[in-house]
């Protein structure tokens, strides 16, 4: 028996030492955002480059002092054949705050940071200016004079309180007007209700309407109407709202 076991340990502790990243390996690993600073909920695109050969691993974005990534906010990564050691993705943006971009190695949950870049997120930091060869997020464009509108019944809210949104000018369109995190597309989980101002049976529909949304939990919120295709969404016009503590 102890014979048997001797060169399956040896096989172990060699397959052990062939797949472990080498300190030199570690040390070419980078990690950083397109930008150092950003507005509240702005897309963050993280790049990243020297993820070790014969590696698992992940790029995301945590908080500083906590091991794990923010829950949602992680990309799993495999280098095992030699080519995905660089990359690039976009996360959705956070609340203020101070970040890490991190890459790190298994297991998760208790990941070995590899490395790692702090980024801000601050109002009005999506001004900040680019880097060289880059172009600074530009603030959403206003609704265009006739075009369509959208209001809520009162620029802030308490927490879970009812939210009344109206919208007006929308014509000869299907589309959404729902609630969603700034600066996206997509719409909260529920918050959503479809509307169609195009033409049936020979009578027209209305191109304005409202509805009235369940309130929401404390945060800077965005209303908005949404049209085009599923995976394809063209924001027409959108508004903040906020709910407080």
């Amino acid at each position: 028996m102890k014979r048997f076991f001797a060169p399956v340990a040896v096989l172990v502790l060699s397959l052990l030492v062939v797949l472990a990243p080498t300190n030199q390996a570690l040390a070419q690993s980078q990690v950083s955002a397109e930008r150092t600073v950003y507005a509240p909920f702005e897309p963050i695109t993280v790049q990243w480059t020297g993820l070790p050969v014969q590696q698992n691993g992940w790029v995301g974005i945590g908080q500083p002092g906590q091991a794990s990534f923010i829950n949602t906010l992680s990309r799993s990564l495999s280098n095992f054949n030699g080519d995905v050691s660089d990359g690039k993705h976009t996360f959705p943006g956070v609340a203020p705050g101070t970040y890490e971009v991190r890459l790190a190695l298994p297991p998760y949950g208790n990941e070995t940071v590899i490395a790692r870049a702090t980024i801000t997120v601050k109002e009005g930091g999506g001004q900040a200016a680019a880097p060289a060869g880059q172009v600074a997020a530009a603030p959403a464009a206003p609704a265009a004079a006739g075009g369509p509108t959208l209001t809520t019944d009162k620029p802030t809210y308490e927490q879970l309180e009812p939210i009344v949104v109206q919208w007006t000018n929308v014509a000869l369109r299907n589309g959404w007007v729902g609630i969603g995190r700034p600066g996206g597309a997509a719409f909260d989980y529920g918050a959503r209700e479809p509307f169609t101002s195009l033409p049936s049976d020979w009578q027209a529909k209305p191109a304005s309407g409202t509805f009235t949304f369940p309130g929401r939990v404390a945060g800077t919120y965005e209303v908005r109407i949404v049209t085009g295709e599923i995976g394809s969404p063209q924001v027409l016009v959108r508004q903040l709202v906020t709910v407080k503590e």
